[in-house]
This record gives C-alpha cells, sequence and structure tokens, in this order.
C-alpha cells in the first residue's frame, strides 16, 4: 500500500508547480517518478539473484543517501519557496 508515501510526493510535487500550470508540472514531474521503477526494476532483480537480499538493501540503502543529503539541503529554500506561495495566494484571497 502505497497511499501514504504517494501522497506526500503529492503534496511536495503541487507546492512547486506553478498553479497555473499544475496539470502539465504535474504530469511530467509523476513520470520522472516512474522512471526508476520502470528502468531499475529488472538491474535490482539480477542483483538479488547474483548477491542476495542482505547486500541488495545494504546497496539501496548507499544509493539512497545522496537523495536525502540533497532532501536535507534543499529543505530551507522548498519551505522559504513555499512560505512565499503561501503568501501570494492569501494575498490574492483577501483582494
Amino acid at each position: 500500500m502505497r497511499t501514504r508515501p504517494q501522497a506526500a510526493f503529492v503534496a511536495l510535487v503541487m507546492s512547486l508547480c506553478n498553479h497555473r500550470y499544475t496539470a502539465t508540472q504535474f504530469a511530467l514531474l509523476s513520470s520522472v517518478e516512474a522512471l526508476g521503477r520502470v528502468f531499475l526494476g529488472w538491474p535490482a532483480a539480477k542483483l538479488v539473484g547474483i548477491a542476495g537480499w542482505g547486500p541488495f538493501f545494504f546497496v539501496t540503502f548507499l544509493a539512497a543517501l545522496p537523495g536525502l543529503w540533497l532532501l536535507w539541503y534543499l529543505r530551507k529554500p522548498v519551505t522559504q519557496h513555499a512560505e512565499m506561495s503561501e503568501g501570494r495566494s492569501e494575498a490574492s484571497l483577501s483582494c
């Protein structure tokens, strides 16, 4: 069941999208999300077959570290962007 992580991803993508082009940008960003699943499925199966599950999980943990570091590094700019977007939307609603 992927509903919670997928909901978090949707919330992040929607906060990064320009509201005039939300549907197009969301479609493009969600397709990019699927690329890993499509193109890395068979190499992952080969790696599990060769090395086993323990080393596979360790390799995937190491492969995830750069992405986690990037999330940590970009947390302030994303928060600032979301706050600016929220301020603009509140200003447009108060008119």
